[in-house]
């Protein structure tokens, strides 16, 4: 079960540059219109690595407009339950996305109905569903964010492992999150993420504190520089698989899917996977591979393939494992 901001992306990718004032920047790649959230992008994922969709729930708010109806039927699409939340007063969330280029791609969202997700939406559906995962992601729904407490340690209750994922949460309730962290079995953040999150300006006392506030295992990406994997005192760092890169929009959501596809598969979902590094690197990689192959394609899920994440570990991954760097600290 995947709960959280759902969002509709707007995407023009490869851009030559953005267009100055009154100007016209053409768009030779097109414009596309995507399914975005962190929970939709996980989902729609997971069964595109081969979980099935009936295995598959998405937990969040629409609007009463097209973009609503859009966003469940494309999770409906890929067999997905659905369990919305509708508001006809509110537009559903959206994203315009604009990557130029070789650069890092510029995000102006418009939160929208994600603001009008209640906790116990989330709650009565976690009861009658009883997972065996909970992931959730943090930082867009205010309700829920302020609540997230309340929320995880009622997944913890009902026995799911919990998967905290975010992106950066405003001040009014970063402290919320934290304090949340006890809840949490696992969870995923980018290297700035982690930073803000933990009040850390250094990256390895960021991980350090995420740890030291109650967080199992840690997943940190670094975009095109790899990744970390942290638990129980043991970090794992992979470089990034070398792809040819198109649109980045959704290489983290990508990520945390194949990271808990491969989960599924080699440690099943009853138990966190122990730190064993063998195994660790093992999900790293598969979760690497991932977020790379998406990143090969327009649009948060659209390039990801398990046959095509196969061949790229096939190509590369020796590589990697050879440039993986294990680190064990007291923490």
């Amino acid at each position: 079960m995947a709960a959280g901001f759902l969002i509709v992306d707007i995407i023009a990718a490869d851009l030559p540059s953005v267009a100055e004032p009154g100007g016209v920047v053409f768009a030779g790649g097109g414009i596309e219109v995507h399914l975005g959230g962190h929970p939709a992008n996980l989902s729609v994922n997971l069964a595109q690595l081969g979980i099935p969709g009936s295995e598959l729930g998405v937990v969040g708010a629409v609007g009463g407009d097209l973009f609503g109806t859009f966003v469940e039927e494309t999770l409906r699409g890929y067999g997905i339950r659905t369990f919305l939340s509708k508001d006809p007063s509110r537009r559903t969330a959206k994203n315009l996305i604009l990557v130029v280029k070789g650069e890092d791609r510029r995000f102006h969202v418009d939160p929208g109905a994600n603001e009008a997700l209640e906790p116990r939406h989330v709650i009565e559906v976690l009861r009658k569903l009883k997972p065996r995962l909970f992931y959730m992601a943090a930082g867009l729904t205010k309700p829920v964010d302020r609540e997230l407490n309340a929320v995880l340690r009622e997944a913890k209750r009902l026995g799911a492992l919990t998967f905290l994922d975010l992106i950066k949460p405003d001040e009014a309730v970063r402290e919320r999150i934290r304090k949340s962290l006890r809840y949490v079995d696992m969870m995923h953040c980018n290297a700035e993420e982690a930073r803000y999150l933990s009040g850390e300006s250094g990256l390895e006392s960021a991980i350090r504190k995420l740890s030291e506030l109650g967080a199992g295992l840690v997943l940190v990406t670094l975009g095109g520089k790899g990744a970390y994997l942290c638990l129980q005192g043991v970090k794992v760092y992979q470089p990034a698989f070398r792809v040819k890169v198109v649109d980045p929009t959704g290489a983290g959501d990508a990520f945390c899917a194949g990271f808990l596809r491969k989960l599924y598969e080699l440690n099943g979902l009853s138990k966190p996977p122990s730190p064993d590094v063998s195994l660790l690197g093992e999900l790293l990689l598969y979760a690497q591979a991932v977020g790379a192959i998406k990143c090969t394609g327009v649009g948060t899920t659209y390039a990801v393939r398990e046959d095509a994440v196969e061949m790229l570990i096939e190509e590369q991954g020796d590589t990697i494992r050879k440039q993986q760097k294990v680190l064990r600290s007291s923490y």
